[in-house]
């Protein structure tokens, strides 16, 4: 797990985050924020398939669950059993219920030569609005940049999300272009 000052990063657990997946991947503001080809409606098992599949995939960067932090970082850190789940409790509902997603991809089939990294960024709407995204980027360059070794992070961004460029723009990135319609 991860933390920023207001947050916790955690693995994506499909069988934890399915509903919440569904219930983002069933938006086409969702889909859109998350760069993710569509829209269409997606089905209660296609989308565990998609992040079972995800989380499989060895090869492929991070997907991060984004929570609120613990009000006691002790929290976090407690010795669990060895029957123990740290993503779920033992009524099967997640210790650190998800907030947001963070979405990371390799760019380009020569991803790992280029050093390219995308991404998505989505948070629940209740979490919109508070800078938790700028908050959750600034820990992702670092991340990607420090700690994996890539280059260059690049986004495709509706142009009428305009809460979103204002975040991108003040954590750093820049526009280098408008796809045609």
């Amino acid at each position: 797990m991860f933390f920023t000052e207001r947050l916790m990063l955690r693995g994506l657990d499909p069988e934890v985050d399915n509903a919440i997946w569904l219930q983002w991947t069933n938006t086409v503001e969702s889909l859109n924020a998350l760069s993710i080809q569509g829209p269409q409606p997606w089905t209660r098992e296609r989308s565990k398939q998609f992040l079972e599949t995800r989380v499989k995939d060895v090869d492929a960067l991070p997907w991060f669950i984004i929570c609120e932090k613990p009000a006691l970082e002790d929290e976090c850190s407690v010795v669990l059993g060895p029957n123990d789940d740290c993503f779920r409790t033992t009524d099967g509902k997640a210790r650190y219920p998800a907030i947001g997603i963070l979405a990371l991809d390799k760019v380009g089939k020569a991803a790992n030569v280029n050093r390219i990294v995308s991404f998505g960024i989505l948070f629940t709407k209740d979490y919109q609005g508070r800078g938790l995204g700028t908050e959750v980027l600034r820990w992702m360059c670092n991340y990607v940049f420090k700690t994996l070794g890539y280059r260059r992070i690049e986004l495709n961004l509706d142009a009428k999300n305009t809460r979103a460029l204002r975040c991108y723009r003040q954590v750093g990135f820049i526009e280098e272009g408008r796809r045609r319609k």
